[in-house]
């Protein structure tokens, strides 16, 4: 999988969705790498962990669409993989519900007390109908005692102690800060139309903040962003501090 790093930090991600599946800040695992874990009644094997982008809809939408839940990427091979980051480009990447040509690009870019994560998207050409999108992130902290405590800045602050909880939503503003024993805080800049941020988890091993752009339910009519020719763009900056 590709690698980048600076003296800090090393990031791993992978072409498929250009998920971020392991970043070590100081030599500490600040999101829980990426693996295989059994999950459910049935003990079924689940990918958990890292860093994966949800694109073009976030969490389980109307079936009528045709879409995966989180949507297509976190499946999907990349076309191009790039120094820090992956690029996507085909007619699949808006699910079978759009015959339109679309242009996805994630970007990481690491910084002194951290990363940003970006992505870009547009459509390759004017499109005869409105294409609509309701994208998010899904990152999975780190919890190495099992409890944390987050905050949206819109919001109050919440304790999480449970093996499972939510997911729960509140508004967002523009970040989160999530605090974790034996890792420190981390801070999430958000830089876009971000409205809510979710809370999820099924296991003390980590804690899921997403934040997204809009009620999943809602996805595929007006109340949700236009994806048009122009480059629509998103990210989220991490910023740590160690305990």
């Amino acid at each position: 999988m590709p690698k980048i790093g600076n003296k800090e930090q090393v990031v791993t991600f992978s072409e498929i969705g250009g998920t971020i599946t392991r970043w070590q800040y100081h030599g500490i695992d600040i999101f829980y790498p990426q693996q295989l874990v059994k999950r459910g009644k049935e003990r079924e094997q689940k990918l958990r962990g890292g860093m994966h982008a949800c694109w073009p809809c976030f969490g389980t939408v109307d079936p009528t669409f045709g879409l995966p839940q989180h949507g297509v990427l976190r499946n999907r091979k990349a076309d191009e993989i790039m120094e820090n980051g992956v690029v996507f480009r085909g007619t699949d990447l808006l699910g079978p519900a759009y015959d339109e040509e679309c242009e996805v690009r994630i970007d990481i870019v690491l910084t002194r007390m951290g990363l940003t994560h970006s992505l870009s998207a547009r459509l390759l050409r004017p499109a005869s109908r409105d294409v609509f999108i309701n994208p998010g992130l899904h990152p999975y902290f780190r919890t190495p005692t099992g409890n944390a405590q987050a905050r949206a800045w819109k919001g109050e602050e919440l304790r999480f102690y449970r093996r499972n909880h939510g997911p729960i939503s509140t508004s967002v503003g523009h970040g989160a800060d999530v605090n974790i024993p034996r890792i420190g805080k981390v801070q999430m800049l958000l830089t876009g139309g971000w409205s809510r941020v979710y809370y999820w988890r099924d296991s003390r091993r980590y804690l899921c903040v997403e934040p997204v752009f809009g009620n999943s339910m809602k996805y595929g009519d007006s109340r949700c962003l236009l994806l048009t020719d122009k480059w629509f763009n998103m990210s989220c900056a991490f910023q740590v501090s160690q305990d």
